[in-house]
């Protein structure tokens, strides 16, 4: 992968190619994306992730937190039980 780092900085030994999952939360909202692109050292597991994959994955993951939040507010206005938006997962094709 282009832009990747291919040595582990801990074990100094050759990293992988892998889609991993990110687990990421904001405000009690959880969001995990997965097959997120990263080089993943196969004796420590350290993961590294290209800087222009991080930034289109938080801003995703903040787009989502944003909407969720938005969507709790409009049902904590409403006279039912607001439903719980705790956790959304999105998958990266």
């Amino acid at each position: 992968m282009k832009g990747m780092k291919r040595i582990c900085s801990e074990c100094k030994v050759e990293n992988e190619a892998r889609e991993i999952t990110l687990h990421l939360e904001r405000n009690g909202i959880h969001v995990q994306i997965t097959g997120v692109p990263a080089m993943v050292c196969p004796r420590c597991g350290q993961e590294y992730i290209a800087a222009p994959v991080s930034r289109e994955v938080l801003k995703i993951a903040g787009q989502l937190a944003g909407d969720l939040e938005a969507t709790r507010a409009t049902f904590a206005r409403a006279p039912a039980e607001p439903p719980s938006f705790r956790r959304i997962v999105l998958a990266l094709a």
